[in-house]
């Protein structure tokens, strides 16, 4: 919201979203100091979230299907890890419909869908199919109560295409909380005790809750987001610089001479949604 441009999106834009091929920030106004795009939507607030959501998505179809493989939402309190998420996306082919993130399977949600607060990814071939049914309204997501991670997951159903399952070796990639939530046990409680019934897969806390090429984390305030980009991007530990020779290599690597076919890890597009939704 426009509150918070001077100061989350300010810090989004100044550490992570520079890693990325283009970041857009979406709003409810201009601002040319982000710069913003105005989704000129009904109003702000949780209540907002999907309109804005669903605005956001359409807005990206519209102007950028055919010039990225990958589109990710995240929101301007998340952190992402670009790099991981390149390296995440280049498994899989964008000419198929792909769909990943935190994956939460509350009883009262009829369909599994990705956090919001830790955000989404989908391919380019699951953007063409969903697009056309943002156009207006409700659409695709009517008879989903007003949660927006799980209404975009409903039209994401409605193209056939459910959420995947994105852990590493069954650490996960995608996070909802702070890092320390996460790898410090028994923090997690601090976000309420839904946290364990909402996780589709056993939620793991300490050392090992997390994979090593994690991709996003939630409610990190601009100061944590600035720190968090200094120890990943500007500290590193001897003798283990660029050591990736136990990851296998990219599947889908795009070709210089055809952008359009085939995939690159490092092309994608990120929206930073500038709100918060706790998820």
């Amino acid at each position: 919201m426009p509150a918070n441009h001077r100061t989350k999106a300010k810090a989004v834009k100044e550490t992570w979203a520079s890693k990325c091929n283009k970041a857009i920030f979406m709003s409810s106004i201009v601002d040319s100091s982000i710069p913003t795009i105005n989704l000129k939507l009904s109003g702000e607030g949780r209540e907002r979230l999907w309109e804005k959501s669903r605005k956001s998505w359409y807005y990206v179809f519209q102007h950028f299907a055919d010039d990225y493989d990958w589109f990710m939402k995240a929101d301007d309190d998340s952190f992402v890890i670009a790099e991981n998420l390149r390296y995440f996306c280049s498994q899989y082919d964008p000419n198929k419909s792909h769909y990943f993130g935190r994956v939460f399977a509350p009883k009262a949600i009829p369909v599994a869908y990705a956090s919001g607060g830790a955000g989404y990814v989908i391919s380019r071939a699951a953007l063409k199919k969903l697009g056309p049914l943002l156009a207006s309204g409700e659409g695709c997501a009517q008879g989903v109560m007003n949660v927006e991670d799980a209404k975009f997951a409903a039209c994401m159903k409605v193209i056939g295409v459910i959420i995947g399952d994105s852990r590493d070796k069954g650490a996960d990639r995608f996070h909802p909380f702070v890092p320390e939530h996460h790898a410090i046990k028994g923090l997690a409680q601090l976000d309420g005790t839904w946290y364990r019934s909402y996780n589709k897969y056993p939620a793991t806390e300490g050392l090992d809750c997390c994979s090593r090429l994690s991709i996003s984390f939630h409610y990190i305030t601009p100061v944590l987001m600035r720190s968090l980009y200094f120890y990943l991007y500007h500290l590193h530990l001897y003798g283990e610089w660029k050591q990736d020779d136990w990851l296998p290599p990219p599947i889908f690597v795009r070709s210089k001479a055809k952008p359009e076919t085939g995939a690159h890890p490092a092309d994608m597009v990120s929206t930073a949604r500038n709100d918060r939704a706790a998820k």
